[in-house]
């Protein structure tokens, strides 16, 4: 079994945990980067510029981090292994999501900057994982 360990790394101004892949995992966990490759990060095109501009920085952030440089997609058709889904709640491939895996987004709706997040089988391989991030809206995403 493996576990997630936290370890948070100054970039800049802010402050990232890196999640590092150590023994006693469960099954909600992730890892963003197993010491071989980092996840690829995926953004929903139809949310706009800023959706995309935060998903570009947080795959320079996984770079600077890791010293690999993640896949960045504006789709789900290319990726392989882990990744983090950015994207509105309302936006059809992040509620498609949402209601695969039946996740309640009522926590959410109708609020200015709220997001929600979850871990969940990938669409594109069920073996593999996603960090599904999701907003009310593009600030509560970003």
């Amino acid at each position: 079994m493996q576990q997630l360990r936290c370890i948070p790394k100054r970039i800049g101004f802010a402050v990232i945990a890196v999640l590092i892949v150590v023994a006693g995992a469960h099954a909600g966990d992730i890892a963003l980067f197993d010491g071989k490759s980092v996840a690829a990060v995926v953004y929903e095109q139809t949310d706009g510029v800023p959706i995309a501009k935060a998903a570009a920085l947080l795959a320079h952030d996984l770079t600077s981090l890791t010293g690999h440089k993640p896949l960045v997609a504006s789709g789900m058709a290319d990726i392989k292994g882990s990744a983090v889904v950015i994207g509105l709640a309302n936006s059809p491939a992040i509620a498609a999501i949402l209601r695969a895996n039946k996740i309640d987004t009522t926590a959410i709706e109708g609020k200015w900057e709220t997001y929600g997040r979850a871990v969940v089988p990938a669409p594109w391989d069920p073996n593999k994982k996603a960090l599904l991030i999701f907003g009310s809206d593009v600030r509560g995403t970003i």
